[in-house]
């Protein structure tokens, strides 16, 4: 019992290094409770001393531990979307609503200081995932110059 105790312990620890990728480690942990469910079964049928004595844990963890692993690093290379329900946070949305505004007000005021600003919020939110930061970012650029344009426009007309 303490054996899958200890492997799911290790997998935490290589989630939380950043050496597998969430999906990997949901992978891992379906593997090892069903190796659990399948050895409970099979101790049920007939234990055994092999079944009822833990293999001692290592400190080191290694892809050979869990040959199912390896397959798995191909996740890392696709984007995968999940679906979020209404009440949850959304990474980087109140910096890609805030790229907005500063996008907005800089059709009006200070086009050198809020565009930039807003340029950088948006990028930032797009970084953590946020696919309207990709937005804000691109309204934040347009709008900046645009904002150029309409001061030059105004004071060259006064």
């Amino acid at each position: 019992m303490e054996d899958w105790l200890s492997e799911l312990e290790k997998l935490a620890k290589l989630k939380e290094d950043g050496i597998l990728s969430e999906a990997e480690f949901n992978a891992a942990k379906e593997i090892i409770f069903e190796k659990r469910n399948q050895a409970a079964e099979n101790h049920k049928q007939s234990p055994s001393v092999d079944q009822l004595t833990p293999t001692p844990a290592s400190d080191t963890v290694s892809t050979s531990d869990y040959p199912l692993l390896t397959p798995l690093k191909e996740l890392d290379t696709e984007r995968t979307t999940t679906t979020l329900n209404s009440n949850q946070a959304v990474p980087g949305q109140g910096l890609a609503i805030i790229a907005h505004v500063l996008a907005l007000l800089s059709l009006g005021f200070l086009p050198i200081l809020f565009g930039p600003v807003g340029v950088l919020l948006g990028s930032l939110s797009w970084r953590e995932g946020n696919r309207y930061g990709m937005y804000a970012t691109i309204s934040a650029i347009v709008c900046s110059y645009l904002g150029m344009i309409f001061g030059v426009l105004v004071w060259s007309a006064v």
